[in-house]
């Protein structure tokens, strides 16, 4: 006979029951959970989406006949065929880079610790020498022509005729290494003192030291393009044939055809550019068009323009982040900067935050 106290219990079996079998449930996929979730996580490939291109600071951009290349912290590459949007490139190291350029018909980029190239920006290869890098010598230094190559630590130099073999050249810098420039036969030191230290390659054991200006100077950017070393001081640009013999250029000629398809690299915003010029006060990069247009980018998104070298007019990037580095390919600017900022411009004057 069903009664209500019969049924009552029913009920009550039946919500233990129930609630067992949940609770049992429950703690089924609970001890499971952490195994199926890192199965989840190995077969899920994840993409940054916030920021875009990415968060990290970009320090050098450079261009080739195929894409832009912008490098960065931890071993970051952006790459872009038409500098509007930018896809994010896997590399084996996590070294900051700090220099890029192109040539010998392949993208090269280089840290403190690891130098990589690429024959298109996307497939990429460590080329860095067994005696550099980590555990060894810091690369202070690094210049490429072709397939010679050079690099500079805080007490040696060394010279590749072809990226494989390496030789030491005798060398300790007294001073902070600034740059580097490769030449035909010699390479050319600048230091942050204002001083070029200059070396012919398989002739000469030591260096000989050229001051370009007076103590205490701020750093020498130095170049090598179309036959002449070019080294700037304070604003004042150099040049010469051999690397011992330096001629000042007027300043409306400055970089005017050896250096205009190229990156130069100014002095440090904080040095004494801006007495020379002070609406480039704050400049990290300035790069030339064939055309003539200069283009300057630094602290705080600046960004200056000028039509002859001499005058400059200050533009509304309407960013806040400093941009360290541009190239320009055709007819594009491209700036890259802190927090993973990528501007791009047509005509220098109008820019636009591109995205991925």
């Amino acid at each position: 006979m069903k009664t209500r106290e019969n049924t009552d219990t029913a009920a009550l079996n039946n919500r233990i029951l129930k609630r067992f079998g949940l609770t049992t449930l429950i703690g089924f996929f609970l001890a499971t959970a952490p195994a199926r979730a890192d199965d989840a996580l190995d077969s899920v490939r994840w993409w940054q989406r916030n920021p875009l291109p990415t968060g990290q600071h970009l320090l050098t951009v450079t261009a080739g006949p195929d894409a832009f290349i912008a490098g960065g912290e931890n071993g970051l590459i952006l790459r872009s065929v038409h500098g509007a949007y930018w896809e994010t490139i896997e590399t084996p190291v996590f070294d900051s880079f700090t220099r890029s350029f192109f040539t010998g018909g392949e993208y090269t980029v280089a840290g403190t610790y690891r130098i990589l190239t690429s024959p298109d920006g996307t497939r990429w290869e460590d080329r860095t020498p067994d005696f550099l890098g980590v555990g060894y010598e810091l690369i202070y230094g690094l210049d490429r022509s072709g397939d010679r190559w050079a690099a500079v630590t805080p007490d040696a130099a060394y010279f590749s005729p072809d990226g494989l073999d390496w030789y030491p050249v005798p060398f300790h810098a007294y001073r902070s290494i600034h740059s580097i420039a490769l030449g035909p036969d010699r390479l050319v030191v600048g230091l942050n003192n204002g001083t070029v230290l200059v070396h012919r390659l398989g002739v000469d054991e030591g260096w000989v030291e050229i001051s370009l200006g007076s103590a205490g100077d701020a750093a020498a950017s130095v170049r090598f393009a179309e036959g002449l070393y070019g080294a700037r001081v304070n604003g004042v640009l150099f040049t010469s044939a051999d690397g011992f013999e330096w001629e000042t250029q007027p300043v409306e000629d400055e970089w005017s055809v050896p250096f205009s398809p190229l990156r130069v690299g100014w002095n440090h915003p904080d040095s004494e550019l801006s007495d020379t010029f002070p609406e480039l006060a704050g400049c990290y990069d300035v790069a030339c068009s064939p055309d003539g247009t200069w283009v300057g980018v630094g602290s705080a998104g600046l960004i200056v323009t000028s039509i002859d070298g001499l005058n400059w007019i200050r533009r509304d990037s309407g960013a806040g982040p400093t941009l360290y580095g541009m190239a320009r390919i055709n007819g594009r600017w491209i700036a890259g900067g802190a927090d993973g900022l990528i501007m791009e411009s047509a005509d220098g004057i109008h820019w636009n935050t591109t995205a991925v």
